[in-house]
């Protein structure tokens, strides 16, 4: 036995055999029911690991926050998804449309930041739940600036409670992780500008830069609103979200990507739905799935004179459907090629 084999064996003997971890172990993802996002991120959010998704107001943070509670409810229907409203935004009726079953959804109001760290610190330890989402970084407020007065300084108070949330997420997640449990941690956040700035992004998010360490997953956002007048006059019809991933400790098929959600029910869709079928025949015919010649369209030895009857066919077809998502969606296969200049992690 060489002396790294004796050291490994006194090792686990003492703390138990999940000390090692196994270098073939594969990151799972957790779908967020965004076919676009999914393919970038190749897969979902990673289980496991803490997530950060950030932009200004109305980019359609908690939206995408709100539908991947519902894809995972729809998936793990044993399992529990958290949301602690920091803002206090959470609204149940926005939150049905959007496919969340809001009897399973546990939603938690707390009244000042420390409280917000024991909630969290208390739900990494519970054994059913998959799923936390942290609505936002940026509202939380100490209790030493509810109680005091305006005129008084708070310095540090903020920073001092960062750092207790960082340390009770990290020690909670190793825990999780050690009980082989996959718990994803969902954060937003908020964008703030730093003055002075001539070079470079004068970008920043609140929280400071250990919670930006800790993520394995930090994806900026940008929102426009999309008006259609056959839709609705004056409402906006759907939500244009682009992404850009900023950071990512696992493969990635590519760092950026868009996709529009519906904010009106449209053309068979309902509210929180996100259309996937021109990026989805788009990556199939990359793969050579989908041939195309001209106009026409051949999937499964079918051919198509239009890719809306395609479309229109393969919605009727549930199991075509889920096999071409599959085979486009084999983020692994894809992953895998290390000469993919797109896997250069950070």
């Amino acid at each position: 036995m060489s002396k790294v084999d004796a050291i490994l064996d006194t090792l686990i003997r003492k703390y138990g055999e999940d000390l090692v971890v196994e270098g073939h172990e594969d990151i799972p993802r957790l779908k967020t029911g965004i076919f676009q996002f999914d393919l970038s991120s190749g897969g979902g959010l990673p289980r496991g690991r803490v997530v950060e998704i950030y932009g200004k107001e109305g980019s359609g943070k908690t939206n995408f926050a709100l539908v991947t509670i519902a894809e995972t409810q729809r998936l793990h229907p044993d399992k529990i998804c958290v949301f602690i409203d920091i803002e206090k935004t959470y609204d149940p009726v926005w939150a049905r449309r959007m496919g969340v079953n809001i009897d399973k959804l546990i939603v938690i109001r707390p009244d000042f930041a420390e409280q917000a760290v024991d909630i969290v610190d208390a739900f990494l330890k519970a054994s059913d739940v998959i799923l936390i989402v942290f609505d936002s970084i940026a509202a939380l407020v100490t209790s030493d600036e509810i109680e005091r007065s305006a005129e008084k300084d708070t310095v540090g108070a903020r920073a001092r409670v960062m750092t207790k949330l960082v340390n009770k997420i990290l020690a909670g997640m190793h825990r999780a992780d050690k009980e082989k449990r996959l718990l994803t941690f969902l954060a937003i956040n908020q964008v703030r500008i730093k003055i002075g700035v001539l070079f470079g992004s004068p970008e920043t998010t609140p929280g400071g830069n250990a919670f930006r360490f800790l993520t394995s997953l930090r994806v900026r956002m940008h929102g426009t609103d999309v008006k259609d007048p056959k839709i609705h006059q004056s409402m906006w019809a759907r939500k244009k979200t682009e992404f850009t991933i900023k950071r990512y400790k696992m493969p990635i098929v590519s760092n950026a990507g868009e996709y529009e959600m519906m904010m009106l029910p449209q053309k068979g869709l309902k509210v929180g739905d996100v259309d996937p079928w021109n990026t989805l025949t788009a990556r199939a015919a990359q793969l050579g799935l989908l041939k195309r010649a001209g106009k026409k369209f051949a999937w499964n030895g079918k051919e198509f004179n239009t890719l809306k009857a395609l479309v229109a066919s393969l919605k009727e077809d549930q199991d075509a459907v889920e096999d071409l998502v599959i085979k486009t969606a084999l983020i692994r296969t894809m992953a895998g090629n290390d000469d993919d200049e797109s896997l250069e992690g950070l």
